[in-house]
């Protein structure tokens, strides 16, 4: 390792080039990324829900529904709005019937809408759009369409908000931790490159989905900063001993490469582990978060060095004394009570195990609603509240045989 160590503290400059031309290159692959919105699409091909999706596509084509709601039509304005409804791009019908309660309940207006796309296309959530532009705050919308926009909504909006905080409690972090003002920029670019890179080689992959692609980098940066850490200590006691960076530096990485690499090579196997899952989403998240951490893992070795060097100077000015706390007092308290934690550890993991068994676990998308946007005109809750909770399930049978048909 220390050939390796030599050729990449002696080869930085080249290896900064690279890692710009790498960086462009992710940046236009980011654009590129298929990300796929489309859950059912990981279900396990032997599934039977699976196959009857598949089949109905066959014989029918791409559909799905739309429930809308209006309040205070009178009979004719009842008409007229059915017939707006059917005029709408990809609406292929609407299913409305004047005199049932089904549909007509406490002055309220029930429009079913059969739209010519899938449920997790753009051409569905345009159907959406269309409702929202044509009808304004006097309909309420419902249904899976529905369900998926929503999801994506919230992601688009709340996902880079998360993201700004995790990167500024992590700087919080850093700036107590390290003993420069300077390293925590260092750590947060060199690990930022690895999530440019992950972010951009998800185009090689066939589809991505919306899932991984918003929460893969913030899972990156929390698994693999460590790895900079790591590194950077290193080269703080090799420092002590040699007052040459680069040689220090040589010294360190490849004193550290067998500590960084089992650490991560630990958790891409644990994440490779998700490979196994029947439920394909497992085996995307596991390539896609297993190729996250192996990139930082490159990123660390090729590029950190490279970065502490070039800032050497400005890490050594920028000294200032360390923020963390001594606990002297936490370490005496851990060894008094060393015959009495463990006990009470295993009682807890046992303990948890059964209380996991009784956990409560939801499914409904609706549940995602803030508080705001359930009291929205828009809202499916609304729907629901009104004419109950509607699941549509779909029965098919083979044709030729009308009596069977009949039943």
């Amino acid at each position: 390792m220390q050939k390796l160590a030599d050729w990449i503290v002696d080869r930085r400059k080249l290896i900064f080039i690279v890692t710009i031309i790498l960086a462009a290159a992710s940046v236009y692959g980011m654009s590129r990324v298929n990300v796929n919105y489309d859950m059912s699409a990981y279900l396990p091909d032997d599934s039977s829900v699976r196959r009857g999706m598949k089949l109905m596509e066959e014989e029918f084509g791409e559909m799905s529904a739309v429930t809308v709601m209006f309040e205070g039509l009178d009979s004719k304005e009842q008409l007229e709005y059915k017939t707006r409804l059917e005029e709408l791009e990809h609406v292929r019908n609407v299913v409305y019937i004047q005199d049932d309660e089904a549909y007509q309940k406490d002055g309220y207006s029930k429009y079913m809408l059969n739209v010519t796309a899938d449920t997790y296309s753009g051409e569905a959530r345009s159907v959406l759009a269309a409702l929202r532009r044509e009808f304004g705050e006097t309909v309420a919308i419902s249904g899976a369409v529905v369900d998926n926009d929503m999801m994506v909504t919230t992601l688009t909006e709340e996902i880079p908000v998360i993201a700004l905080i995790a990167v500024a409690v992590i700087f919080l972090i850093l700036f107590l931790l390290c003993e420069s003002w300077i390293e925590p920029f260092l750590y947060m670019g060199c690990i930022g490159v690895a999530v440019l890179f992950n972010m951009g080689t998800n185009a090689l992959l066939p589809s991505v989905s919306f899932m991984t692609f918003a929460i893969g980098a913030l899972l990156q940066m929390g698994l693999s900063m460590d790895y900079s850490i790591m590194l950077m200590n290193r080269y703080s006691q090799e420092r002590e001993q040699d007052g040459d960076p680069a040689h220090a530096m040589k010294k360190a990485l490849a004193g550290s490469f067998a500590a960084i690499s089992s650490s991560s090579l630990t958790t891409i196997a644990g994440l490779l582990v998700l490979l196994v899952m029947s439920f394909k989403i497992g085996q995307d998240m596991g390539i896609v978060l297993a190729k996250a951490i192996l990139l930082s893992l490159v990123s660390v070795f090729f590029l950190m060095p490279g970065l502490l060097l070039t800032f050497a100077n400005a890490i050594d000015r920028t000294h200032h004394k360390s923020f963390v706390p001594k606990i002297t007092a936490v370490g005496k308290f851990c060894v008094h009570t060393r015959f009495v934690i463990p006990p009470l550890l295993v009682a807890a993991v046992i303990m948890s195990m059964l209380l996991s068994g009784k956990a409560d676990y939801v499914y409904d998308v609706n549940s995602l609603e803030s508080k705001s946007m359930s009291e929205n005109r828009f809202s499916a809750s609304m729907v629901n509240r009104t004419f109950g909770t509607i699941n549509q399930l779909a029965v098919m049978v083979p044709n030729g045989d009308y009596e069977k048909e009949a039943l």
